[in-house]
Protein backbone atom coordinates (compact mmCIF):
# COMPACT_ATOMS: atom_id res chain seq x y z
CA UNK A 1 0.00 0.00 0.00
CA UNK A 2 1.15 3.51 -0.85
CA UNK A 3 -0.62 6.42 0.84
CA UNK A 4 -0.21 9.96 -0.47
CA UNK A 5 -1.49 12.87 1.63
CA UNK A 6 -1.46 16.46 0.44
CA UNK A 7 -0.12 18.49 3.38
CA UNK A 8 0.40 21.88 1.71
CA UNK A 9 -1.64 23.42 -1.09
CA UNK A 10 -3.55 26.54 -2.09
CA UNK A 11 -6.59 24.32 -2.82
CA UNK A 12 -8.44 23.11 0.28
CA UNK A 13 -10.00 19.64 0.48
CA UNK A 14 -10.32 19.28 4.24
CA UNK A 15 -11.37 21.95 6.74
CA UNK A 16 -8.89 20.63 9.33
CA UNK A 17 -6.03 21.87 7.12
CA UNK A 18 -4.84 25.41 6.33
CA UNK A 19 -4.60 26.31 2.63
CA UNK A 20 -1.74 28.49 1.39
CA UNK A 21 0.05 29.02 -1.90
CA UNK A 22 2.59 26.27 -2.39
CA UNK A 23 2.82 22.50 -2.43
CA UNK A 24 3.87 19.61 -0.24
CA UNK A 25 2.76 16.02 0.21
CA UNK A 26 3.79 12.98 2.22
CA UNK A 27 4.18 9.52 0.74
CA UNK A 28 3.96 6.57 3.12
CA UNK A 29 5.24 3.10 2.23
CA UNK A 30 6.87 0.23 4.09
CA UNK A 31 10.19 1.25 2.50
CA UNK A 32 10.11 4.91 3.52
CA UNK A 33 8.08 7.91 4.65
CA UNK A 34 8.88 10.76 2.27
CA UNK A 35 7.96 14.44 2.34
CA UNK A 36 7.92 15.76 -1.21
CA UNK A 37 8.17 19.58 -1.05
CA UNK A 38 7.53 21.61 2.09
CA UNK A 39 5.32 24.51 1.02
CA UNK A 40 6.07 28.16 1.73
CA UNK A 41 5.38 28.77 5.44
CA UNK A 42 6.88 26.52 8.14
CA UNK A 43 4.17 27.40 10.67
CA UNK A 44 1.44 26.26 8.27
CA UNK A 45 3.42 23.14 7.43
CA UNK A 46 3.71 22.32 11.14
CA UNK A 47 -0.03 22.77 11.72
CA UNK A 48 -0.96 20.70 8.68
CA UNK A 49 1.38 17.88 9.71
CA UNK A 50 -0.32 17.85 13.11
CA UNK A 51 -3.73 17.70 11.40
CA UNK A 52 -2.47 14.74 9.37
CA UNK A 53 -1.11 13.18 12.58
CA UNK A 54 2.40 13.06 11.14
CA UNK A 55 5.29 13.32 13.59
CA UNK A 56 8.33 15.00 11.95
CA UNK A 57 10.59 12.49 13.70
CA UNK A 58 8.94 9.69 11.69
CA UNK A 59 9.99 11.16 8.32
CA UNK A 60 12.88 9.46 6.56
CA UNK A 61 13.42 11.60 3.47
CA UNK A 62 12.74 15.11 2.16
CA UNK A 63 12.66 15.70 -1.58
CA UNK A 64 12.70 19.33 -2.71
CA UNK A 65 11.44 19.32 -6.29
CA UNK A 66 12.90 22.73 -7.10
CA UNK A 67 14.15 25.77 -5.25
CA UNK A 68 11.19 28.11 -5.56
CA UNK A 69 10.05 29.67 -2.29
CA UNK A 70 6.65 27.97 -2.28
CA UNK A 71 8.21 24.48 -2.34
CA UNK A 72 11.23 24.81 -0.04
CA UNK A 73 9.85 27.11 2.68
CA UNK A 74 9.36 24.48 5.40
CA UNK A 75 12.53 22.47 4.76
CA UNK A 76 14.74 24.16 7.36
CA UNK A 77 12.08 23.87 10.07
CA UNK A 78 11.57 20.19 9.27
CA UNK A 79 15.30 19.43 9.44
CA UNK A 80 15.54 21.21 12.78
CA UNK A 81 12.84 18.87 14.11
CA UNK A 82 14.57 15.80 12.67
CA UNK A 83 18.30 16.14 11.82
CA UNK A 84 18.38 12.49 10.75
CA UNK A 85 16.30 13.17 7.64
CA UNK A 86 17.99 12.48 4.31
CA UNK A 87 17.55 15.33 1.83
CA UNK A 88 17.44 15.24 -1.97
CA UNK A 89 17.24 18.33 -4.20
CA UNK A 90 18.30 19.32 -7.71
CA UNK A 91 21.85 20.58 -8.11
CA UNK A 92 21.82 24.19 -9.35
CA UNK A 93 24.17 27.17 -9.27
CA UNK A 94 22.16 28.56 -6.35
CA UNK A 95 23.23 26.78 -3.17
CA UNK A 96 21.78 28.95 -0.40
CA UNK A 97 19.35 26.23 0.68
CA UNK A 98 22.13 23.64 0.94
CA UNK A 99 24.23 26.02 3.05
CA UNK A 100 21.41 26.77 5.49
CA UNK A 101 20.46 23.09 5.86
CA UNK A 102 24.11 22.07 6.37
CA UNK A 103 24.09 23.69 9.82
CA UNK A 104 21.68 20.95 10.97
CA UNK A 105 22.41 17.90 8.80
CA UNK A 106 25.16 16.58 6.55
CA UNK A 107 22.97 14.15 4.61
CA UNK A 108 22.23 16.50 1.69
CA UNK A 109 22.22 15.06 -1.82
CA UNK A 110 22.27 17.33 -4.88
CA UNK A 111 20.92 15.42 -7.87
CA UNK A 112 21.87 15.86 -11.53
CA UNK A 113 20.44 12.69 -13.10
CA UNK A 114 18.10 9.73 -12.61
CA UNK A 115 18.70 8.26 -9.15
CA UNK A 116 17.07 5.19 -7.58
CA UNK A 117 16.51 5.83 -3.85
CA UNK A 118 15.54 2.20 -3.35
CA UNK A 119 13.59 -0.51 -5.21
CA UNK A 120 10.35 1.50 -5.05
CA UNK A 121 11.30 5.19 -5.24
CA UNK A 122 13.28 6.86 -8.01
CA UNK A 123 14.16 10.51 -8.67
CA UNK A 124 14.10 11.75 -12.27
CA UNK A 125 15.36 15.17 -13.35
CA UNK A 126 13.45 17.58 -15.56
CA UNK A 127 14.89 20.82 -16.92
CA UNK A 128 13.97 24.06 -18.59
CA UNK A 129 16.33 26.92 -19.40
CA UNK A 130 15.68 28.43 -15.96
CA UNK A 131 14.44 25.62 -13.67
CA UNK A 132 15.87 22.23 -12.74
CA UNK A 133 13.22 20.07 -11.13
CA UNK A 134 13.04 16.62 -9.54
CA UNK A 135 10.02 14.35 -9.81
CA UNK A 136 9.42 11.26 -7.71
CA UNK A 137 8.66 8.05 -9.59
CA UNK A 138 7.02 5.33 -7.49
CA UNK A 139 6.96 1.76 -8.77
CA UNK A 140 3.69 -0.13 -8.32
CA UNK A 141 2.10 -3.25 -9.81
CA UNK A 142 -0.14 -0.97 -11.91
CA UNK A 143 2.71 1.14 -13.25
CA UNK A 144 4.56 4.28 -12.17
CA UNK A 145 3.03 6.98 -9.98
CA UNK A 146 4.67 10.33 -10.68
CA UNK A 147 4.68 13.00 -7.96
CA UNK A 148 5.55 16.43 -9.27
CA UNK A 149 5.91 19.85 -7.69
CA UNK A 150 5.25 22.31 -10.51
CA UNK A 151 5.97 20.59 -13.84
CA UNK A 152 7.75 23.64 -15.22
CA UNK A 153 9.04 21.67 -18.20
CA UNK A 154 5.52 20.42 -19.02
CA UNK A 155 3.58 17.58 -17.40
CA UNK A 156 3.40 15.69 -20.71
CA UNK A 157 7.18 15.98 -21.21
CA UNK A 158 7.81 14.85 -17.64
CA UNK A 159 5.52 11.86 -18.16
CA UNK A 160 7.41 10.89 -21.30
CA UNK A 161 10.83 11.38 -19.63
CA UNK A 162 9.88 9.19 -16.66
CA UNK A 163 8.53 6.51 -19.00
CA UNK A 164 11.85 6.49 -20.85
CA UNK A 165 13.92 6.49 -17.64
CA UNK A 166 11.91 3.76 -15.92
CA UNK A 167 10.89 1.72 -18.99
CA UNK A 168 7.45 1.18 -17.47
CA UNK A 169 3.97 2.54 -18.15
CA UNK A 170 2.80 5.60 -16.23
CA UNK A 171 -0.19 4.85 -14.04
CA UNK A 172 -0.92 8.10 -12.15
CA UNK A 173 0.14 11.75 -11.89
CA UNK A 174 -0.07 13.62 -8.56
CA UNK A 175 0.86 17.27 -7.98
CA UNK A 176 1.13 20.62 -9.75
CA UNK A 177 0.73 20.60 -13.55
CA UNK A 178 1.59 24.31 -14.10
CA UNK A 179 -1.20 24.99 -16.58
CA UNK A 180 -2.69 28.11 -14.98
CA UNK A 181 -1.36 30.33 -17.78
CA UNK A 182 -2.13 27.86 -20.58
CA UNK A 183 -4.76 28.37 -23.26
CA UNK A 184 -7.78 26.09 -23.54
CA UNK A 185 -6.36 24.71 -26.78
CA UNK A 186 -3.03 23.86 -25.17
CA UNK A 187 -4.67 22.24 -22.14
CA UNK A 188 -6.72 19.98 -24.42
CA UNK A 189 -3.57 19.13 -26.37
CA UNK A 190 -1.70 18.16 -23.18
CA UNK A 191 -4.66 16.16 -21.90
CA UNK A 192 -4.81 14.27 -25.21
CA UNK A 193 -1.08 13.59 -24.96
CA UNK A 194 -1.45 12.15 -21.45
CA UNK A 195 -4.29 9.89 -22.53
CA UNK A 196 -2.30 8.71 -25.58
CA UNK A 197 0.48 7.74 -23.16
CA UNK A 198 -2.21 5.72 -21.36
CA UNK A 199 -2.02 7.61 -18.08
CA UNK A 200 -4.84 6.15 -16.02
CA UNK A 201 -5.28 8.57 -13.10
CA UNK A 202 -4.61 12.29 -12.63
CA UNK A 203 -4.65 14.20 -9.33
CA UNK A 204 -3.68 17.76 -10.26
CA UNK A 205 -3.45 20.62 -7.76
CA UNK A 206 -1.44 23.74 -6.80
CA UNK A 207 -0.43 25.57 -10.01
CA UNK A 208 -2.66 23.59 -12.39
CA UNK A 209 -5.27 26.36 -12.63
CA UNK A 210 -9.09 26.34 -12.54
CA UNK A 211 -9.52 26.07 -16.31
CA UNK A 212 -7.20 23.08 -16.57
CA UNK A 213 -8.80 21.40 -13.55
CA UNK A 214 -12.20 21.71 -15.20
CA UNK A 215 -10.98 20.29 -18.54
CA UNK A 216 -9.01 17.43 -16.97
CA UNK A 217 -11.94 16.52 -14.74
CA UNK A 218 -14.21 16.28 -17.77
CA UNK A 219 -11.73 14.31 -19.91
CA UNK A 220 -10.51 11.87 -17.22
CA UNK A 221 -13.96 11.51 -15.62
CA UNK A 222 -13.92 8.97 -12.77
CA UNK A 223 -10.12 8.76 -13.05
CA UNK A 224 -9.76 12.41 -12.01
CA UNK A 225 -8.95 12.69 -8.29
CA UNK A 226 -9.82 15.90 -6.48
CA UNK A 227 -6.59 17.12 -4.94
CA UNK A 228 -5.72 19.83 -2.42
CA UNK A 229 -4.49 20.19 1.14
CA UNK A 230 -5.99 17.43 3.26
CA UNK A 231 -6.67 15.11 0.30
CA UNK A 232 -5.56 11.55 0.95
CA UNK A 233 -5.34 8.63 -1.49
CA UNK A 234 -4.22 5.02 -1.18
CA UNK A 235 -2.73 3.11 -4.12
CA UNK A 236 -1.89 -0.58 -4.49
CA UNK A 237 1.80 -1.46 -4.42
Amino acid sequence: MIKITNIYDNIKCNNKFIPDWGFGCIIEHLNARIVFDTGANPEILEKNLKSAQIDPSSIDIIVISHKHWDHKGGALWLVKQNPNIKIYMPKTWRNGLEKSLAFYTKDINSITKHLPINDVFHLVTSKTLFVTELVLAIKTSNGIIIVTGCSHSGIHKITQNVHIAMQEKIYALFGGFHLFRSSTKNIHKISDSLRKMQVKIVAPCHCTGDKALEILKKEFAENFLINGVGAEYVFET
